[in-house]
């Protein structure tokens, strides 16, 4: 349970609370697409489709979320940029510069730090980074690397908005070794608000919904609300 998890259920709470969202999925493995579309929906409609004929509009659908609309993602978009033009960093900021009506986007991004990874960043205003293991440490020195790559060469908006930690069990001393490492590296850039491991979280994505609107009583659900209002006073929205 990470990035797409939260992803996935901050839109959900945020379109609750009234807000328009739209999801873009720039992951291949389509987490996102198939946790927000019916299985039967047509995925001719898709990011790759959009970045290949610059046209966002007729690409966007509605997802199973309220308020929530969706750029659904393709396993074509894993081969994009191979033998393309230069400054392909800047196509999806291009893409989504095209007039929207949207409060917010969130774009989750690949797990691997590759071009895919780079246009999301170079894209977006704010980074938020799930944190569930102490392996996810890792890989965070090399995520890091590319964030300050990209805000220094390509995006000299983006920030590091939060650290978000994810299937949390304030009971073990993994946990707590866990958070106070984050603390001590990033202060006050991590979430008050913790996600906690909760099954209910991981059921909902298979009945094409967020925890948020299947289980709206389960730990999982009230957590990422809490988190979404955490967010919301952070960003002022």
């Amino acid at each position: 349970m990470g990035k797409t998890t939260t992803a996935v259920n901050l839109a959900a709470a945020l379109g609750h609370m009234g807000l328009s969202v739209l999801v873009v999925d720039m992951d291949p493995n389509m987490s996102a697409t198939k946790a927000l579309v019916n299985e039967t929906h047509d995925l001719s409609k898709n990011i790759h489709r959009a970045l290949v004929e610059e046209d966002l509009e007729h690409n966007i659908e509605h997802s199973t979320e309220y308020n929530v609309d969706i750029l659904k993602s393709v396993v074509d978009l894993a081969s994009y940029g191979t033998g393309r033009k230069k400054d392909i960093e800047y196509t999806l900021k291009k893409l989504l510069s095209q007039p929207l009506n949207y409060d917010l986007i969130f774009i989750d991004s690949p797990p691997s730090l590759g071009i895919l990874s780079v246009m999301s960043m170079t894209a977006a205003d704010e980074l938020i980074i799930p944190v569930y293991e102490f392996s996810a440490l890792d890989g965070m020195d090399k995520l890091l690397d590319s964030f300050i790559y990209v805000r220094d060469n390509l995006n000299n908006n983006l920030k590091l908005s939060s650290i978000v930690l994810t299937m949390f069990d304030n009971r073990t001393n993994l946990a707590k070794d866990i958070r106070q490492t984050m603390m001590e590296k990033f202060g006050d850039l991590v979430a008050d608000t913790t996600i906690p491991r909760n099954v209910r979280v991981a059921e909902a994505p298979a009945y094409h919904k967020s925890v948020v609107t299947l289980y709206p009583d389960s730990r999982g659900a009230i957590a990422y609300v809490a988190l979404t209002n955490e967010l919301k006073s952070k960003w002022r929205i």
